[in-house]
């Protein structure tokens, strides 16, 4: 008999155990939904309602905001309402339902009312909130163990959407739908564009201090749409308009801890936006043999921006420095498809079809810049650009099914692409200068075929091959350009990629099923550069192999486990070529750059048993290894001279998963769990800074009624 004080502490010990960040984030299932039906241990189906309540905590050492990155949870104790579910009969055919979930000291919360009947319509309205953490760590320089530490960077992101939706579905009348959304965007993340610092050997400048972006977004959705069908045609009709307003910055810290020099670089971007677009779209079934789909949208855009970017304190740096940062641009963009569907036989079909998309795009902006110590204002700059762009795109497939147990498919996909552009600028009252006319043209193919085979029941093999072409020639037909060709140094690049794949699903008995896969991908860049010769300028490798076994071996026990493994590998001519750095000369020193890998590979087990009619147990476990991690700035007799022209390449990580959980059915109403967690991460790439080591414990109950 579980006493009153016990029962007490239950119902606040409840939940579901956040396994990953993605199941953290994303809407709670009830514990029936979650597991799968062979393990479920009593027939709760009369009950339609319930509510799930849980508290749970985390213990980390290490570096804690990349902890909360990883597995999307807060730090020290959090729970509440996990799930909750209400529903009741209206009118013998309609539903009202009520959804919610609340979980405190994660900003995770949602509540959703629906009411709705099938021949009559639907009204909903609820709200969204829920957490993005982030870690705002710098950059780690192994050859003087240089790491900063200037703020607690334990960053968040909270994300919210309150809406209202309604729509009329009448039997045999128009389908009419609206819908309002009011979502936001508001914290602080980390950010990839990190700061300067000469702490390191022979005062060379490198960019590793850690910066954060402050974000303020708002946007506001109004969309109303419309469909009906007449004989053999399905009409739709749709309008959207959006608002969006946003008030973001950028901090960097510019020589941290070097005195006078330290200043924080602080850059202001507010954007406003309103979009308007209207859509349409029909199809329809012209004969047994034919059917006709179409599309049209239309979409304009106008945008306001303004900002400035100073530091703090100001200093002589040569750093971009502006205030009254103004402009606008305006973007109209129309598109089109047609897709036609031709059926000649029982056995196979053709789709031929085609997309057109044109944008017209003007913008304007000015802006003052800011240079010395004195803050001195500089002339006022005005820019204005506008451009152009046509898309056009068919396609063509193919499907074969008329040899037993044999499906055969192909595609064809061609664009041809055009994108001109023209920028130009003004300084103190002169004449504009045009810097960039560009006019980019660029051809895609992709061809591909591939077969199902199904040889046996339980037996299937998939095979596909696909080769794509993407062809680019750009030009700046601006005057008086530098002989180098600078800004539009490369005339042509042509990307090749040939990608073959193979999949095997076999269960050769009830209670064992097998999925294999391979894929092979070989990619090349060939580049041509100013009156350079044509030079192929990478060339990547990849084998991607995946294995998973799903195995009930007895009715109470079912094995789950999963294996991939990726070696890719990307190769440069730079790889072979010296290079003499004005600071540390490295004549004909090769292997300053290194090739590009990526190899890692992922395991995971999921175990469970039902230990009798009442009692569940799971474990489940993920590994995965990147082992491409090489300093080349250390260990070698030019190793001070290496750290000033170079930096390590490759990642290196070790992450361990476990979880265990303890489901017990103590009534046929009320079910109780108990779940653990232990989590340890390695990262060589920040020198053990990221690394942490954490356990977690989440107790859980659910009541259905």
């Amino acid at each position: 008999m579980v006493g009153s004080g016990a029962l007490f502490v239950s119902v606040w010990l409840a939940g579901t155990f956040p396994v990953d960040a993605q199941q953290t984030n994303a809407p709670a299932k009830s514990v029936d939904e979650a597991k799968p039906k062979a393990m479920a241990v009593a027939d709760s189906s009369e009950y339609n309602n319930w509510v799930e309540l849980g508290v749970g905590g985390n213990f980390v050492t290490g570096d804690k905001a990349q902890f909360q990155h990883q597995q999307g949870v807060p730090l020290n104790a959090y729970g509440g309402i996990q799930s909750f579910h209400y529903e009741q009969v209206l009118d013998k055919r309609g539903l009202l339902s009520i959804d919610g979930r609340g979980i405190f000291d994660n900003h995770d919360y949602n509540l959703k009312f629906d009411v709705s009947h099938p021949d009559k319509g639907y009204v909903r309205a609820g709200y969204r909130e829920y957490r993005e953490y982030y870690d705002g760590s710098g950059g780690w320089l192994p050859s003087n163990n240089l790491f900063f530490n200037l703020y607690n960077d334990s960053f968040a992101i909270d994300r919210g959407d309150a809406f209202f939706e309604a729509g009329l579905t009448l039997p045999d009348k128009p389908v009419f739908t609206f819908r309002f959304d009011h979502q936001f965007r508001n914290g602080t993340k980390d950010s990839t564009e990190w700061g300067t610092t000469t702490l390191t050997p022979g005062a060379t400048q490198k960019k590793i201090t850690p910066a954060f972006r402050g974000i303020d977004e708002i946007r506001d959705t109004f969309e109303a749409n419309a469909t009906h069908t007449i004989k053999e045609t399905d009409f739709g009709l749709g309008l959207r308009y959006e608002i969006q307003h946003n008030n973001d910055s950028q901090n960097i810290n510019m020589q941290p801890n070097q005195g006078a020099a330290s200043r924080l670089l602080t850059q202001q971007d507010k954007n406003d936006e309103d979009m308007f677009n209207v859509h349409a779209f029909t199809d329809t079934r012209i004969n047994k043999r034919w059917e006709l789909t179409s599309g049209y949208s239309y979409t304009t855009l106008h945008s306001d921006i303004s900002g400035s970017r100073l530091d703090t304190p100001v200093s002589t740096s040569p750093d971009t420095r502006y205030i009254n940062l103004a402009g606008n641009s305006d973007v109209q963009q129309h598109e089109m498809n047609l897709n036609l569907m031709f059926t000649p036989g029982k056995n196979w079909y053709i789709v031929p079809s085609v997309r057109v998309e044109s944008e017209d795009v003007d913008g304007m902006s000015l802006f003052n810049p800011v240079t010395t110590t004195n803050n001195v204002v500089g002339p006022l700059t005005i820019g204005l650009s506008d451009g152009s762009a046509l898309y056009v795109a068919e396609a063509l497939e193919a499907r074969y099914f008329g040899i037993t147990n044999w499906v055969f498919y192909g595609r064809c996909q061609l664009s041809e692409d055009r994108v001109d552009s023209m920028l130009s600028s003004r300084t103190n009252g002169g004449p504009f200068t045009r810097y960039q006319n560009n006019t980019w043209n660029r051809m895609l193919q992709k061809y591909t075929v591939g077969a199902n085979w199904y040889p046996a029941r339980g037996l299937n093999f998939a095979g596909q091959y696909y080769h794509s072409i993407s062809d680019n020639d750009y030009r700046n037909n601006a005057p008086n350009i530098p002989a180098d060709g600078y800004p539009g140094f490369i005339q042509n690049q042509e990307f090749n990629v040939d990608d073959v794949n193979f999949r095997m699903s076999w269960r050769p008995c009830s209670s064992l099923t097998l999925v294999s896969r391979y894929d092979f991908q070989l990619s090349t860049i060939d580049n041509r550069g100013g009156t350079l010769a044509e030079v192929q300028s990478g060339d990547n490798t990849r084998h991607m192999f995946g294995e998973t076994i799903s195995w009930t071996p007895v009715n109470r026990l079912y094995i789950q486990t999963g294996l991939n493994y990726v070696l890719d590998t990307t190769h440069s001519p730079v790889e072979d070529v010296g290079i003499t750095n004005a600071i540390a000369p490295l004549p004909g020193q090769t292997g300053l750059v290194l090739k590009s890998q990526n190899d890692y590979w992922t395991v995971n087990c999921l175990l469970g048993c039902a230990l009798d009619e009442k009692t569940d147990a799971q474990i489940q476990y993920s590994y995965s290894r990147a082992d491409n991690y090489l300093n080349n700035t250390m260990g070698a007799t030019t190793a001070n001279q290496l750290a000033l022209v170079t930096v390590p390449y490759g990642a290196g990580s070790e992450q361990h998963n476990i979880t265990a959980s303890l489901t017990r059915q103590i009534t046929k109403s009320l079910r109780m769990s108990l779940k653990y967690g232990f989590f340890r991460n390695r990262y060589e790439t920040s020198g053990g800074n990221n690394n942490y080591d954490a356990h977690q414990v989440f107790a859980s109950m659910q009541y259905r009624f």
